[in-house]
């Protein structure tokens, strides 16, 4: 049934047959707004001992009317009274864009912004444009004020002072979502000079660091910075010139992305202390600590920290014990770099002693059979192609790898399989299904264990049987829908599904409404509401 409410609007369609139930009829009471249909309609269920069921009511149930629903055109909200349009933005607070300038009330406005408030949904400054301007007062500015600390940049300049104050900035940072918002509060409050306690400032740089920039050059003492650095989980990625040594180490030591070239600029003196945390701590330290500074001690504590590589190193302070020293903390790429007078036999046997080495980078006659077990259970082995070939055929070599390395291993016999399934189910029922998609010969314990425990385990089955197909189905029904079209075809499953735990709102709603449908015949006319109060 097609049901058309105004002639420029595309029609409702209801399916009664739907909403009948036991040849209980439906009496479907429509007209324009204000016309007298809800009055009628109750006075006719009264006489009738029946349900008045009212849309209005649906609307409310749902309290989600999508914005396809939402009238497009002014004729409806021309005649649509206060309360009906009221009742809409309760359900959609979009639909307030829709309202012509020229019907929206105050009452409109406010309850909009309640909802706005109510549900910390700061993406509503979206609508902030179609307010009219009549109705931006103190109490709109500081609806959004509350939601959002980038609303602080809407408010007018000449009445930031009179609109914002010390409360509402307090309220702003407590209830605050929007990690960027501390920022843009930030910003605001610098741009219109508008002095607030230290306090405040000291929770802005807490919840962004970057608010650092528009902390007020006074305020920025070392008791501040001792103030900060003692809040608990404070971000210490910022440097600021007036910091001192011991503020500026304990940064260092706290975060790696201190911007490098701020600090060059602002020391003038260095120490000691100062010169070894730049570099532990930051990137490419040669190029902050001026050349008159630099030493071998501070070359290998870079290194050590991987703060700078071989390269970077001058070529006066390169020798055979400092390459060696680079390349066992940090053998990446290290070798290319390393000067060919220094790649002695002495030269490789140290490196292979300290095993910190990639088999690529040492020529074979220098590699053994135990230098290469300590490599392959090592974190730097990480497939078969990291084995020079003469060794891919060596028994305890291939064991080796087989043990530290289950997850990057095709498994070609019983015994391997066996021993890397036996491995990952100490890990995890996850890594056990991840094995077993490796392994050519699947142990039989193994495969239950991961297709009744697993909803994709049987995915990492090599050819699963017609059992195996109807275990897991019986343990995961929605499998029934991955099952391949031969099992289908020859089964039968008699199959409990699940899907009562995603019957969706809309169903439970019809559900609802054909058992009230059932209680017409109570004396009384009753809403929705009052046959289930968990409606």
């Amino acid at each position: 049934m097609k049901i058309r409410l105004f002639k420029d609007e595309p029609p409702l369609c209801f399916n009664l047959e739907k909403w009948g139930i036991n040849n209980i009829p439906i009496l479907l009471v429509t007209g324009l707004s204000g016309s007298g249909k809800t009055t009628f309609a109750k006075k006719y269920a009264l006489q009738h001992k029946a349900v008045c069921i009212s849309f209005d009511v649906l609307k409310n149930v749902y309290q989600n009317i999508p914005d396809y629903l939402i009238p497009k055109n002014c004729k409806y909200f021309e005649r649509a009274s206060a309360e009906e349009i009221l009742a809409l933005i309760r359900a959609n607070p979009f639909s307030l864009q829709s309202i012509p300038d020229h019907l929206i009330t105050k009452q409109y406005v406010y309850h909009y912004l309640g909802l706005m408030i109510a549900n910390e949904r700061d993406e509503y400054i979206d609508q902030y444009v179609k307010i009219p301007m009549r109705f931006r007062d103190q109490n709109f500015y500081e609806s959004y004020c509350i939601v959002n600390g980038y609303n602080y940049m809407l408010v007018p300049p000449e009445k930031f002072d009179t609109y914002v104050s010390e409360k509402l900035i307090r309220y702003t940072i407590t209830t605050q979502k929007s990690y960027v918002g501390f920022l843009h509060l930030a910003h605001a409050l610098s741009i219109r000079n508008y002095q607030v306690p230290e306090d405040i400032w000291l929770q802005l740089c807490y919840h962004h660091f970057a608010c650092m920039v528009y902390v007020p050059k006074e305020l920025k003492t070392e008791q501040f910075f001792d103030k900060l650095m003692a809040m608990e989980g404070f971000h210490f990625s910022i440097f600021e010139p007036e910091m001192t040594d011991a503020q500026l180490i304990t940064c260092l030591e706290n975060s790696r992305h201190i911007d490098s070239d701020k600090i060059k600029k602002a020391r003038k003196v260095w120490t000691p202390e100062l010169l070894e945390a730049i570099a532990a701590n930051c990137t490419y330290p040669l190029k902050i600590i001026p050349k008159k500074y630099v030493t071998l001690e501070l070359i290998k504590i870079g290194l050590k920290n991987e703060r700078h590589y071989l390269s970077d190193v001058p070529k006066d302070y390169l020798s055979k014990e400092l390459c060696i020293y680079a390349y066992i903390h940090h053998p990446f790429r290290t070798m290319e770099v390393i000067p060919d007078e220094f790649k002695t036999p002495d030269f490789y046997a140290e490196i292979i002693k300290h095993g910190e080495f990639y088999p690529k980078d040492i020529p074979n006659e220098y590699l053994t059979e135990e230098a290469l077990i300590q490599y392959v259970s090592s974190k730097k082995c990480y497939g078969l192609d990291d084995i020079p070939d003469p060794w891919k055929t060596t028994p305890a070599v291939m064991k080796a790898f087989s043990d530290y390395h289950i997850d990057r291993y095709i498994y070609p016999d019983e015994e391997h399989c066996e021993r890397a399934c036996e491995r990952a189910e100490k890990i995890g029922k996850r890594s056990l299904e991840y094995i077993l998609s490796k392994c050519e010969i699947q142990p039989s314990k193994y495969v239950w264990d991961v297709i009744c425990n697993s909803r994709t385990g049987i995915h990492a089955i090599k050819n699963p049987t017609r059992e195996m197909w109807r275990a897991s189905i019986q343990e995961f029904p929605e499998n029934i829908l991955e099952a391949p079209e031969w099992f289908l075809q020859t089964d039968s499953l008699t199959i409990v599904s699940t899907s009562e735990k995603h019957i969706d709102e809309k169903k439970k709603i019809e559900e609802k409404l054909e058992r009230a449908a059932e209680q017409c015949s109570l004396d009384n006319q009753m809403s929705i509401f009052d046959l289930f109060p968990d409606f």
